[in-house]
């Protein structure tokens, strides 16, 4: 199918003259008309809920004496300003938010009635090899052009269906230089009549329809470096389905909007193979979600291809050795478990952790060096040399060969009990190793002890569990959770509703009146590892309202995955729904509540302490 061509009906036509959609009025006492926006109740984080219905431009209230040099300065800022709203990044990220804009809100273009695909790459073709003079004003109004104009009245919102408009952002359109105010208006009018038919590009058949699932994103290349405009539209499609279906998009380090111009700069200067997989790392981990991940990986071209037979920990700038998983590999050296790595082929490791941070994808400051900790130490090379300190504080170097492949370390856990009575009548349970053929067994036997420690530092597998073990803890049925779906009828806005388990979407936990409830005390352990459905079951227990957390910060993500196709082949995936607690507490990137932090040092790592543990046992015996 050609550019621009129809699926199964024409182009439409030039559209018709596009009016101001919202006049604006000063409020009673304003001196004079300002920018509105409109932002939900409650909202205070500085990304959420980006709207610019309408501008205006206020008046200026003082006037600044104007130099002859400052005279001579403005030619050449606007110059500088032109040319770097012209250049061919800034076109083509002016291209991608109004080609991703009119996917997701064209009546036209979401029912497929054009090969959208074909008309971004032809678009960023002709931006690419146009040297000398912009065009990007002509290639967004050929978009627009396509997208035409719904007739139907502006969508209508109303109180009662309980929408978060933290996510929505209309924000770009004003502040995007490089288009023209007919176009803003166009733009405008489009994000306040999108269509109201099944979109060709999103799955929402009843089965998931909280969550946002990808549907007809072809694959068109296979190559390892595909040409400029394949790569671009990978980043394009992944750049829009986080732009309106990314639940918690306002929790970015950075508004989206202004994450895409850099992506494509380096989508663009991205010279060889290695560079592309690097960039899509990059753009990968820009979004701040631990559970954002690609597939297949690209960690050879980010760290290297050789890894070291052991594992480590990353605490204070430094690399603890945990565990070997080929002694031969190191033999004839003194790594053993306990000995801190300080330089690894020459590089410092906090140097080494600065350059990994771009491409590592995180939630929080834990979930960043515990999946930066593999790379860590890999490299291209096989001859290894690193810098170490033994226990006692002791220099040494080591030289070793990376083996050509690294069986995975030893499970520690394996053979652990899932639960065992600790000194002073403390229960101890393993909650990744609960199912629903132990678990009444195995709660029955710690009914009178006088606490519980539910170690949720694993991860958890079975969702059964989740809701079943409440059951024994809680006094009465309770709600537990709120969740945020996507409102497809108007992409970037998610609404609320209660959280739901089971064949008959119960949206409580617990029984009735619950007489035999544990009456002992409740303390979980969370770390970094406590991550999605472990998250959640702290959640859940948390709400029996007598729940004491304890450990460090956990993973910050929670929530079912989604998988999009790029261009290239790669999928990727990320966290498809919002999860918050009744409160209104968020999980992600925060973790879960804890009630009493602990910190891990150096010392402790080195000589397997596990702290959390401790502090946890420490906190029962104190407090009978």
């Amino acid at each position: 199918m050609q550019e621009g061509q129809p699926g199964h009906a024409t182009p439409p036509g030039t559209p018709a003259q596009v009016r101001p959609l919202y006049e604006c009025h000063p409020q009673p006492g304003a001196k004079s008309p300002r920018v509105l926006e409109t932002i939900a109740p409650g909202i205070s984080h500085p990304h959420q809920a980006r709207h610019d219905f309408v501008i205006f431009v206020p008046e200026m209230k003082e006037r600044t004496p104007i130099t002859l040099s400052g005279l001579c300065l403005l030619p050449l800022l606007f110059f500088a300003g032109s040319l770097r709203a012209q250049s061919p990044a800034s076109q083509l990220a002016t291209l991608t938010r109004v080609w991703a804009t009119a996917k997701y809100y064209s009546h036209d273009v979401s029912a497929g009635q054009y090969n959208w695909d074909t008309t971004f790459l032809h678009a960023a073709s002709r931006i690419l090899a146009s040297r000398k003079y912009p065009v990007i004003n002509t290639e967004v109004q050929h978009l627009l052009t396509l997208a035409g104009r719904n007739p139907e009245p502006p969508i209508k919102v109303y109180d009662s269906m309980a929408i978060m408009y933290r996510n929505y952002d209309t924000l770009w359109i004003g502040d995007d230089r490089n288009l023209t105010d007919t176009q803003r208006l166009q733009l405008h009018y489009m994000m306040q009549h999108p269509t109201r038919l099944h979109n060709y590009y999103v799955r929402t058949e009843a089965s998931i329809d909280s969550v946002y699932a990808p549907a007809n994103e072809n694959v068109y290349t296979q190559s390892p470096y595909p040409d400029a405009p394949y790569r671009l539209l990978s980043l394009a499609r992944f750049w829009g389905c986080i732009q309106y279906f990314f639940p918690y998009k306002y929790l970015q380090d950075r508004p989206w909007v202004q994450s895409l111009e850099p992506l494509t700069e380096v989508f663009l200067n991205a010279k060889d193979a290695n560079a592309y997989q690097r960039a899509l790392a990059q753009m990968t981990a820009t979004v701040n979600d631990a559970r954002t991940s690609l597939v297949p990986d690209n960690w050879d071209a980010v760290a290297g291809h050789y890894q070291v037979p052991f594992t480590v920990y990353i605490v204070d700038n430094k690399a603890v050795v945990l565990n070997i998983s080929d002694s031969n590999a190191i033999k004839g050296t003194e790594i053993k478990p306990g000995v801190v790595i300080d330089e690894v082929d020459g590089t410092r490791i906090a140097d080494r952790i600065r350059y990994l941070i771009p491409y590592i994808p995180a939630s929080t400051p834990g979930t960043l060096l515990r999946d930066m900790a593999p790379l860590l130490l890999r490299s291209d090379r096989q001859e290894a040399s690193l810098v170490c300190y033994t226990k006692e504080g002791r220099k040494f170097k080591a030289k070793f060969k990376r083996p050509d492949k690294v069986a995975p370390a030893p499970d520690t856990l394996a053979q652990a009990p899932a639960f065992r009575l600790l000194d002073n009548n403390i229960g101890y349970i393993r909650f990744s190793q609960l199912h629903m053929d132990n678990t009444d067994s195995v709660l029955q036997a710690m009914m009178k002890t006088k606490a519980i420690l539910f170690d949720m530092r694993e991860p958890v597998t079975d969702t059964s569990v989740l809701y079943e073990v409440p059951r024994y803890l809680l006094t009465d049925m309770t709600p537990y959770a709120f969740v945020t779906a996507p409102f497809f009828p108007l992409p970037g806005t998610f609404h609320y509703q209660l959280a739901s388990h089971g064949a008959d979407d119960n949206h409580y936990i617990g029984l009735k009146a619950n007489p035999d409830h544990y009456p002992g005390k409740i303390v979980l352990l969370v770390n970094e590892h406590t991550q999605n459905l472990a998250e959640w079951a702290v959640m859940l227990i948390q709400a029996s309202r007598r729940a004491i957390v304890v450990g460090t910060q956990s993973a910050g993500s929670v929530g079912p995955l989604t998988t999009l196709p790029l261009a290239d082949g790669h999928q990727v995936t990320f966290t498809a729904q919002g999860s918050y607690a009744l409160n209104g507490n968020v999980i992600q990137r925060k973790g879960v509540s804890l009630s009493i932090p602990v910190s891990v040092f150096i010392i402790d790592v080195q000589h397997n302490r596990d702290v959390i543990l401790q502090k946890a046992l420490d906190f029962v015996n104190n407090n009978p």
